[in-house]
């Protein structure tokens, strides 16, 4: 993307994220479901790029390969920004259940993937400690090897630089592991 370019999201947390790594790009609010924002994108002259989720385009059937989106009879670049961290418990799969309804509480637990569980458990957790929801712009980023938890995230504030940090260890609870997170980057900061 050339210094002065645009880049176009919906995701204020997307948005912040990428001032923060490039201050020289202009970046612009869009709206229309996935289909609709890449046709705006192939339609518009005004701007240089569009910044989506790949869970989302996987899902509605797209296939990035090699680097290129083929829209069509259209081919766009297109790349993993590793460096944008996702929304807590972006790409997990959850669902909900009465609590006294057991036969069902078993028949999940038998599909339950008890890695991505305790990592989405630390990401929303450490958004209830911020006090925020999904319009926060928050980005955090979570996985397990063995017992090794790593997690990094990134606050925004309207009035403050972001402020960011990781951990790495052994956490008994998902509580222990935000709260660690959240302690270190407002440590940090001090």
């Amino acid at each position: 993307i050339p210094g002065g370019g645009i880049v176009a999201t919906s995701s204020p947390r997307r948005s912040r994220q990428i001032t923060a790594h490039r201050p020289d790009v202009r970046v612009m609010d869009i709206r229309g479901n996935v289909p609709s924002r890449i046709a705006k994108l192939l339609a518009e002259d005004s701007w240089d790029s569009l910044v989506l989720a790949k869970a989302g385009l996987e899902r509605l059937g797209y296939r990035v390969t090699g680097g290129v989106l083929e829209v069509l009879t259209d081919q766009l670049f297109a790349t993993d920004l590793l460096e944008i961290l996702p929304a807590a418990g972006q790409g997990a799969i959850g669902s909900e259940i009465r609590a006294n309804e057991l036969e069902m509480q078993n028949l999940l637990a038998k599909i339950n993937d008890a890695p991505t569980w305790f990592c989405t458990r630390v990401e929303r957790e450490f958004l209830r400690l911020l006090g925020g929801g999904c319009n926060l712009p928050v980005g955090i980023r979570t996985s397990l090897r063995g017992n090794e938890l790593r997690c990094e995230a990134i606050i925004f504030d309207e009035s403050e630089k972001p402020r960011s940090g990781a951990i790495s260890g052994e956490f008994e609870t998902p509580g222990a592991a935000a709260a660690a997170l959240l302690h270190m980057i407002y440590e940090k900061g001090k």
